[in-house]
């Protein structure tokens, strides 16, 4: 147990604070401007061992980064699984209360973040996503224009600024790959995921960046429900209620569903494989796809966690098991 929980309820113009000492049973709380070097001060004074909370938000990367340093854990949680901050009566302060009560039972699910540089590189796949959405919209509005133009003085405009602004993104997109190039040679986990089939430098980027850290998944079981690639049987009182997918990560399934397929029709032995998964297991196309694509996030993660190239003989030696 922790000298001191410290829960904050972070906004751009007020911060509250509520601190819980061990031998306490109620946090005193106080309500002050949002300020990074008072929360500082305030951390460095206070006497024994501090655990920080606070529920992501747009402001938890800059409190975990700045705050890392003056404390001795961290938990950065949920909100959307904290289900007791969200009834009754709701202000900055109460909110604060509940959260530093929760931490101390232990009912905060917390979110990963760490100092790595793996972990820095969400920032700049973040970016490069909205650059890549902005630049589709853009298209669309494009093809639009084009479909239902009339000879209208507004309609030029339009169209003429909807052009300048598709030629900027692009731009700025083939800026972002540059940049992930250059991570491919310095970054040696970037420069092992973009060799595995499928995957390519972007996604190697976007993959690595996600993952941060391959430790924290305990299997290959967990890491492919956090991907979207496994469902989980629900059950009570002996009757079965079918599967579920948990909350995953879209990017990653996406990632994964594109390699398998990419994966299946660019190199031999994956081909070798989808092949003997729907004509020797009679497995359906798409269920022959879904399992390539778990077998690519299983050897990704024990690359990752290993630090070891891909290697084709694997998938033949893996043909060759089951038959």
């Amino acid at each position: 147990m922790f000298d001191n929980i410290v829960a904050l309820d972070w906004a751009k113009s007020n911060l509250a604070v509520a601190r819980l000492k061990k031998d306490a049973t109620v946090p005193k709380v106080f309500e002050t401007e949002a300020d990074i070097d008072f929360l500082k001060q305030y951390l460095e004074e206070l006497p024994g061992t501090v655990q920080l909370v606070f529920e992501i938000s747009s402001s938890a990367r800059k409190l975990f980064f700045e705050l890392r340093d003056y404390v001795d854990d961290i938990i950065a949680c949920d909100p959307l699984k904290n289900d007791t901050v969200k009834k009754g009566a709701k202000t900055d302060k109460i909110d604060a209360v509940k959260l530093a009560l929760l931490a101390r039972q232990n009912r905060l699910n917390n979110v990963f973040m760490d100092q790595s540089e793996n972990f820095k590189l969400r920032r700049l796949v973040s970016s490069y996503i909205d650059k890549v959405k902005a630049l589709v919209r853009c298209k669309n509005h494009m093809a639009d224009f084009k479909d239902n133009r009339i000879n209208s003085e507004y309609d030029e405009f339009a169209l003429e600024q909807t052009k300048n602004e598709i030629e900027t993104l692009g731009s700025i997109k083939s800026q972002y790959e540059k940049k992930f190039k250059i991570l491919e040679k310095n970054n040696k986990q970037v420069k092992l995921m973009a060799g595995v089939p499928g995957i390519g430098t972007i996604n190697a980027v976007k993959l690595v960046a996600t993952v941060a850290s391959a430790d924290r998944f305990r299997s290959y079981k967990d890491y492919w429900g956090y991907c979207g690639l496994a469902r989980y049987l629900v059950e009570s009182g002996k009757r079965s209620y079918g599967t579920r997918r948990i909350r995953h990560n879209p990017m990653m399934k996406s990632i994964y569903k594109t390699a398998a397929l990419v994966a299946i029709t660019t190199t031999e032995e994956f081909r070798m494989y989808f092949n003997f998964l729907t004509k020797e297991k009679m497995l359906p196309d798409y269920n022959a796809r879904n399992t390539i694509a778990r077998h690519i996030a299983k050897m990704t993660l024990m690359m990752l966690k290993h630090n070891t190239k891909y290697n084709p003989k694997l998938i033949r030696q893996k043909i060759k098991a089951q038959n």
